[in-house]
């Protein structure tokens, strides 16, 4: 703030060195690099809520996540990696939190449970992270 009622020239001369040449934000899904829904997910069925799933966001872009299921259950895996395996376990809850909110959003009723009490498929270079009942 100037005191007096000169312009103030410093504020002026900030302001045009601090803009960025580009903008740094997408101004568009389109922005996304996004894998396809098929390379993430074998769930039959659930394409509004499994595109949410595919739309959130993960740690370096990377999507380590793979969803299974059907009408009933949706079973979430983590991709294991000796570099990344505990963000990929939290990009996989961030998937989860999407799919939950698109869920409770088209109407359904929502139980998130843990691994063991649900049986659910052995993938080869994923581990089971958690299930998701629909009704």
């Amino acid at each position: 703030i100037c005191l007096d009622s000169t312009p103030c020239i410093f504020i002026e001369m900030m302001r045009s060195v601090c803009r960025p040449a580009e903008t740094l934000y997408r101004q568009s899904a389109a922005e996304f690099k996004r894998e396809p829904l098929t390379k993430i997910s074998s769930v039959k069925g659930h394409q509004d809520i499994m595109d949410a799933v595919r739309l959130a966001p993960s740690g370096v872009n990377n999507q380590s996540w793979f969803f299974t299921g059907d009408d009933g259950t949706i079973h979430a895996y983590s991709e294991r990696s000796m570099i990344t395996d505990r963000m990929n376990r939290i990009n996989v809850g961030i998937a989860l939190n999407h799919m939950y909110l698109a869920a409770m959003h088209f109407g359904k009723q929502v139980q998130i449970l843990p691994p063991g009490q649900v049986e659910a498929e052995k993938l080869k270079k994923y581990d089971h992270v958690a299930s998701m009942k629909l009704n």
